[in-house]
């Protein structure tokens, strides 16, 4: 990540996310945040990829049920 941690993502439209470190076992992960109406649950259970815009670089990302973990309508 270079000068910011904040992104955008077109799935359902457009939005905004971040990325931050959580702790885990003993460890920093990264972690997406989001809002739901970002990504859903269908997205998740559908292993959608998706484009994520972080300054002028795009990535994707496939989403799956191992690494979610928490989603709220």
């Amino acid at each position: 990540m270079k000068n910011s941690s904040i992104f955008r993502i077109n799935n359902h439209g457009k939005s905004t996310g971040f990325f931050l470190k959580v702790p885990f076992k003993s460890r920093l992960l990264p972690a997406l945040i989001t809002t739901n109406h970002a990504i859903n649950q269908d997205d998740i259970q559908n292993n959608k990829i998706i484009s994520l815009y972080l300054n002028n670089d795009k990535m994707t990302v496939k989403l799956d049920n191992i690494r979610k973990r928490y989603t709220n309508e």
